[in-house]
């Protein structure tokens, strides 16, 4: 496997930055060993497969600025499938409630008295 120094990151970043827009990220996480995926990301024109790479991480990120931690990145943690329609029958909500209009809501839509302003 080939060995990549700071010095691959600095040519490949004046293209990220024409590219995106913004500063390619640096950090303990994104370094020279991730040249192969920051280039992918350049060539593809989308930043999934950092964003890939990035989850594959198990431990938190931390961001700094000038040595200081300002953020931290935490992996996400799913709860499961939400289950839908787990109150069918055992609310009851009445008709009129769901067709009468609070007089405040219709003078918004049709003006006070229906008439249009």
């Amino acid at each position: 496997m080939a060995e990549f120094t700071e010095n691959d990151l600095d040519r490949i970043e004046p293209e990220w930055e024409r590219i995106f827009g913004e500063r390619m990220p640096r950090s303990f996480e994104v370094g020279p060993a991730q040249v192969p995926i920051l280039r992918c990301c350049i060539e593809q024109r989308s930043m999934q497969p950092l964003h890939d790479y990035l989850r594959t991480i198990p431990d938190d990120i931390a961001y700094c600025k000038n040595d200081k931690p300002i953020a931290d990145l935490v992996p996400q943690a799913r709860e499961g499938k939400r289950k839908l329609g787990f109150l069918k029958g055992q609310v009851e909500v009445p008709d009129e409630a769901l067709f009468v209009a609070d007089a405040k809501i219709k003078d918004m839509f049709y003006g006070i008295d229906g008439c249009e302003s």
